[in-house]
């Protein structure tokens, strides 16, 4: 996901537009900040406990990290367990 996706770092009024609606939104980022990280926390938790409850690695990848460092970040941990 895209650090600003993770962070919410908005801090004046914003536009928002859905990327598969096109959908636009003007908004006030403080009015939704809150819910918003909180809603994002149960997405992401929802996929975490539905890999582990498969047995399936799970590894949430900033897009701002290079994919070979996030790649191997990721190896690394997995090899350690294994």
């Amino acid at each position: 996901m895209d650090k600003a996706e993770l962070e919410f770092p908005f801090d004046r009024v914003t536009e928002f537009i859905d990327p598969e609606t096109g959908e636009r939104i003007l908004t006030a980022p403080d009015a939704l900040r809150k819910r918003y990280l909180a809603e994002l926390e149960d997405f992401l938790g929802a996929y975490r406990r539905g890999c582990a409850d498969l047995k399936v690695d799970y590894k949430l990848f900033d897009t701002s990290m290079p994919l070979e460092l996030a790649l191997s970040e990721y190896l690394f941990q997995r090899s350690r367990r294994y």
